[in-house]
């Protein structure tokens, strides 16, 4: 190695006139390059500082000429142009297969999106990621129904490619349908998976229970990012189970296995070390028989160890058990005991409607409780829908407390003449029972008030 670093080359190195040759070893190389890399560092350096303030006035023209003439440019009026002449146009159809088996309930094998059929724009082939169509842009900006807008976020295309995700894991809906815009949007009664409204798009990404489910901050989630640090904050955490913020039950499951694992480990060492010792009293020598003793000496201490463990994972088992013993209810099933028109009342209303609660009132502004009510209500596992009910009148109400109390065979309580002079007597009857008069400084003792004497466990009593 030495050698070979030692050796001489000849260059043709470059030069104002030409070339020259010049000899290198390899330190002369090494250092030579260092060297160039260096002034090149610097040259780029010197390049960035001449080229800020050209940089900083094109950002501010272009944010100026943004702000002041909204919508596309010409060269990109002239590249959507081109691309739509070429456009073919057919039905486009994404074999959907995210990571794992299951997404948002409705992804894995044999899931099919056909959005790209009527939302041509999110196709980046057709519009550029760089180029943004808007309901503005196309001149529809009072339509709710815009297919041919591009995606408001194309930056989160990025990593989630529509060939692998394709739309309706994220979005909701019927990726399948075609034949009407309810249908593809799965607003009908018979598909589980509607379409998010814009205030809500940010639901797809909570019941991703493979990628963001427990996620703390949720890039491009704004919404529901917010809702989860009021969730936090607001002390929701404390009272309430929610995926994402407890995995107590996995631990507790955990802990409670590996005190298992220990109590088996602990009876085999226990059951060894008596083997080992008669082994060691009935060995031919005593080198045999100091290998034996010394090998139940050290399960005696690994027993020992295991007491230990074991006593620290019972107390962290019985710290998750009280975690787990929250005092509201779990929210995971919220969907299928209320209407989400309860949520942000409650948290409105909550001693208003019951005084008695543990939940304290917080003061929440209103787009607050609009932010954890959707969370709450987004996050919620589904399920049957609530049987609707019709609504209540007082006639009617009035009419069926009558006939429960004339209806037959419902015994009815007898009423009791008592006053308040005959309830009070009573009540005097029965203290006087109770409770024996004493005479003047006579102490009040338990076997004076009928108290039974202690028992004590046989094995205690004198014989």
């Amino acid at each position: 190695m030495n050698g070979a670093k030692a050796f001489t080359y000849d260059l043709n190195w470059p030069a104002a006139n030409g070339a020259e040759l010049r000899k290198f070893n390899y330190d002369d190389l090494n250092n030579t390059f260092t060297g160039i890399m260096s002034e090149k560092a610097q040259l780029v350096a010197k390049r960035g500082e001449q080229d800020k303030a050209a940089k900083d006035a094109q950002t501010t023209l272009d944010a100026f000429v943004k702000e002041r003439l909204p919508g596309l440019g010409s060269a990109d009026m002239e590249g959507l142009l081109h691309s739509t002449q070429g456009m073919d146009v057919k039905l486009k159809q994404i074999n959907v297969n995210p990571p794992g088996t299951q997404i948002n309930y409705v992804g894995g094998v044999g899931l099919v999106d056909r959005c790209q059929s009527c939302h041509v724009a999110t196709d980046p082939l057709l519009v550029p990621p760089v180029v943004t169509l808007t309901k503005a842009d196309l001149g529809v900006a009072k339509n709710n129904d815009a297919p041919f807008t591009s995606h408001p976020d194309p930056d989160l295309l990025k990593f989630h490619s529509q060939e692998k995700f394709g739309c309706s894991p994220c979005h909701g809906g019927n990726g399948r349908a075609l034949d009407t815009v309810e249908r593809a949007h799965g607003r009908y009664e018979h598909w589980l998976w509607p379409l998010y409204y814009p205030a809500n798009y940010d639901a797809g990404c909570q019941q991703c229970q493979q990628c963001h489910a427990a996620d703390a901050v949720t890039e491009h989630a704004t919404v529901l990012n917010k809702g989860k640090e009021l969730f936090r904050e607001k002390g929701c955490i404390g009272c309430h189970k929610f995926q994402g913020f407890d995995n107590q039950d996995d631990l507790l499951t955990g802990t409670r296995q590996q005190i298992a694992l220990l109590e088996s480990s602990r009876k085999a060492n226990q059951d060894e070390i008596p083997r080992l010792n008669k082994l060691g009293d009935t060995a031919a020598s005593n080198d045999v028989a100091n290998n034996f003793y010394q090998q139940a000496q050290n399960l005696t201490v690994t027993v020992a160890n295991m007491d230990s463990q074991e006593e620290q994972l019972e107390q962290k088992s019985h710290d998750l058990l009280q975690a787990i013993k929250k005092v509201g209810p779990d929210l995971k099933e919220v969907r299928m005991k209320i209407h989400k028109e309860w949520i942000p009342y409650w948290l409105q209303r909550t001693h208003e409607w019951r005084p008695t609660t543990k939940m304290p009132q917080f003061r929440l502004q209103p787009e607050e409780v609009q932010a954890i009510a959707a969370f709450v209500w987004q996050s919620a596992l589904t399920g049957p829908a609530l049987p609707k009910q019709a609504p209540g009148t007082a006639q009617a109400g009035s009419g069926q407390r009558r006939a429960r109390q004339g209806a037959p065979g419902i015994a009815r309580l007898p009423r009791l003449p008592f006053g308040r002079r005959r309830q009070q007597h009573d009540r005097r009857d029965v203290c006087r029972q109770s409770q024996p008069r004493r005479r003047k400084g006579q102490l009040r003792l338990p076997g004076a008030l009928g108290a039974q004497p202690a028992r004590t466990h046989p094995s205690l009593q004198p014989v």
